[in-house]
């Protein structure tokens, strides 16, 4: 079996359902997590598990390692501008933290994995050098070359890599960028959508990604059991239970959690952790039925001024038409259709519309 490291760098709170991250991360027995982070929470021996390896370190001393790798002066002043640097931990720890690992890659925290080992078997590792394309879960092949491929040229120039790390934005490398610089060197991706990367700013679920029937994507939950992860959702009058890697919550910071809910066996409602239960028809349609009313008034109240009020409410209604119009496509940035057997010819599209 190839061995696997997804390296997770975290400075600050971890979010209100984090002991259902880690547990599932104890879950996959065969995968290692190594973190780097000043959170107390990951020195607690008894809720972390053997395969998540702590390494504790400032904010300022992984910055001041990062920066020894290069050259010129990086501009990393936050926590969350190291998901530009993601793509360059393999370099940065090949030599000690990820030695002797086949795999390596970078994870986030605000999800729930599933059988890992069950979608990503050896073959279809082996097949790969990059497999996944979105920051939440990607990983590399850990050979010297391949932790290198960052610093090659993509569609936006030689040294975009060093346009990323010297910019005070966040440039999105981790995923846009590092898809396309591997795409333009004609490198091979996996991109197979195994998972679930809910949507934020809704009253309820709705996936970015699917690959079933468009009105598939709403009125649906998710059901934790035996260490396998499930989205369960009504199709033609029938529950169907679909197997998934993981699940995305997409900077839901605030899942409520009810009291006493066993982790080995729960179900995911919106926006909630539940004791599991019997599934059935009427139980989804409850449960995930329309309640804007209340979800505007708790995302309305959390604005200082009504300038901001109206600012996100427009964001909003925006944000959700485009999901009702454009939900059906497994892509939405338009500059590639990743199909893995070509350098695609719309590499500029968005530098021209």
């Amino acid at each position: 079996m190839k061995s696997i490291a997804l390296v997770v760098a975290y400075f600050g709170q971890l979010n209100s359902y984090y002991e259902y991250w880690i547990n599932s991360c104890r879950n996959n027995p065969t995968i290692d997590w190594l973190v780097f982070s000043d959170n107390p929470i990951f020195l607690d021996k008894q809720l972390i598990p053997d395969n998540m390896k702590v390494y504790p370190t400032t904010f300022e001393q992984f910055r001041n390692r990062i920066a020894q790798l290069y050259d010129f002066d990086i501009t990393l002043d936050e926590p969350y501008k190291i998901c530009d640097f993601r793509v360059a931990f393999g370099e940065l720890l090949e030599d000690k933290e990820l030695s002797g690992y086949d795999y390596w890659g970078y994870c986030d925290t605000d999800l729930i994995w599933g059988d890992i080992r069950f979608f990503l078997n050896d073959q279809l590792l082996e097949s790969y050098e990059k497999i996944g394309l979105l920051g939440h879960f990607t990983l590399f092949h850990n050979t010297y070359s391949n932790n290198r491929i960052y610093r090659k040229e993509n569609s936006n120039g030689i040294d975009y890599y060093k346009k990323v790390f010297t910019s005070n934005k966040n440039c999105n490398f981790d995923e846009i960028g590092i898809d396309d610089t591997y795409l333009y060197n004609d490198f091979k991706i996996y991109s197979e959508i195994h998972f679930a990367d809910l949507a934020d700013l809704r009253h309820n679920f709705k996936m970015w990604f699917h690959t079933s029937d468009k009105k598939y994507n709403k009125n649906f939950i998710f059901q934790y059991e035996n260490k396998n992860l499930y989205r369960v959702f009504i199709k033609d009058n029938q529950i169907i239970k679909e197997k998934i890697m993981y699940v995305h919550f997409h900077n839901k910071k605030t899942l409520d959690v009810d009291s006493n809910v066993d982790k080995q066996s729960y179900l995911i409602i919106p926006n909630k952790i539940v004791s599991d239960t019997d599934i059935t028809i009427s139980y989804i349609k409850d449960k995930t039925k329309p309640h804007w009313f209340r979800f505007y008034k708790e995302l309305l109240s959390n604005q200082k001024s009504l300038y901001y009020k109206l600012k996100w409410l427009g964001y909003s209604i925006k944000y959700n038409l485009y999901l009702n119009f454009n939900n059906n496509k497994l892509n939405y940035w338009l500059w590639t259709d990743y199909n893995n057997t070509k350098r695609i010819d719309v590499f500029n599209y968005h530098k021209h519309n």
